[in-house]
């Protein structure tokens, strides 16, 4: 009698096993279909559904890290991904999730030994080159030439995609090589003609060779650059910030040519885009600074003074927002503050040659300056 009970109970359990099989394998297999029609959260859920019969099924805890490294889920990607380096058939596809995520978290000493793994086996995958270029030009500190090398083997590839002339172009930037950057840059638009990002640092590169002195309309790109980054939705307050800084610096240009009615609109365009800076960032000590520079340019002293004052609360250390304020103050004919933040200035730089501080504006010396007050008082 026992045996028979102990065999029906051996044969009950047995049922339950396999139909637990049979329901996880179920739910594997919808989960494939919903992932596949990308209907992720449906695939999400399934996998887990089909994971909860089978724990131990690898090939179930790969779909299930897929789907979440797809919904962005990278964390967690990992946790499911890692555990699948085991599987055989799909060895290089988990290798390639798993060490994106890496890349995704900022892990990239784990991305890097895997796309390195990556690359020695597929020398002509693309992604990997492209990827271990991105993790030596980021990390701290980068390393820039073994960068380029991936990057130009990227390029060697797939000669007809933008980011290895986008990211070698940033590479030329940091080198100061700004005229060829802006070759690459070029290039880069010319495949991908909507990539708000690659506007944004061309810009930047016409920027820095400081094209808002040109004599021509012509010569002056940034403006266009900046702009069309905004356009596309380029980061709001870094493009609306550079555009204003253009305009601004475009704006001062012209007064010092005698082209002063011509500044009044660049100015003003100027101030708008700071404000919209402002509004989302409220500690951007630079935007109050400049805007108070385009205020000053535009005779709106008070205005000026109370965003040099902005500036100066939130980044008190910084001489050259020290030393616009005492301008402004000096305008108003308020000696004595002048006299209070020129000195502030040179505690914080004390610029033994006696140089100005100022761009723009007052130029002469701040010491001169003080002179000047201190006799006007």
């Amino acid at each position: 009698m026992k045996k028979k009970i102990i065999l029906f109970l051996l044969i009950l359990l047995l049922s339950i096993k396999v139909y637990g099989n049979q329901e996880a394998s179920e739910h594997f297999r919808r989960g494939v279909n919903f992932y596949y029609l990308n209907r992720l959260n449906e695939a999400l859920e399934t996998f887990k559904q089909a994971l909860a019969l089978q724990p131990n099924n690898i090939k179930y805890r790969f779909y299930l890290g897929k789907t979440l490294f797809k919904l962005k889920d990278y964390k967690q990607a990992i946790k499911e991904l890692e555990p699948c380096l085991s599987l055989k058939e799909e060895a290089n596809e988990v290798m390639t999730f798993l060490a994106n995520a890496y890349f995704q978290v900022g892990d990239y000493n784990n991305a890097a030994k895997l796309y390195t793994i990556i690359s020695k086996r597929r020398p002509d995958d693309f992604e990997a080159q492209l990827i271990l270029g991105r993790i030596n030009f980021e990390s701290e500190p980068s390393n820039i030439q073994l960068a380029q090398r991936h990057f130009e083997q990227a390029l060697k590839l797939e000669p007809r995609n933008s980011k290895p002339y986008y990211f070698i172009g940033r590479i030329l930037m940091r080198e100061n090589k700004f005229q060829e950057a802006i070759d690459y840059f070029n290039r880069a638009i010319s495949f991908e003609i909507t990539n708000a990002e690659y506007y944004y640092w061309r810009g930047n590169a016409y920027y820095a060779q400081m094209d808002f002195y040109s004599e021509t309309e012509d010569g002056w790109r940034s403006y266009y650059d900046f702009r069309k980054a905004i356009e596309l939705g380029y980061d709001p307050a870094q493009a609306n910030f550079m555009f204003a800084n253009t305009c601004l610096y475009r704006g001062l240009y012209y007064i010092e040519i005698n082209r002063a009615n011509e500044s009044v609109e660049l100015l003003k365009t100027a101030i708008s885009h700071y404000r919209r800076v402002l509004a989302n960032r409220f500690d951007a000590s630079n935007a109050y600074n400049n805007m108070g520079l385009a205020l000053l340019a535009l005779n709106n002293v008070q205005e000026a003074v109370t965003a040099f004052k902005k500036a100066v609360e939130i980044e008190p250390t910084f001489a050259i927002f020290h030393n616009n304020l005492g301008d402004a103050y000096y305008r108003l004919g308020n000696f004595k503050d002048a006299i209070t933040e020129w000195q502030l200035a040179l505690e914080l730089d004390p610029d033994p040659e006696n140089k100005r501080t100022s761009l723009f504006g007052d130029r002469r010396p701040i010491r001169e300056k003080i002179r000047d007050a201190e006799r006007r008082r």
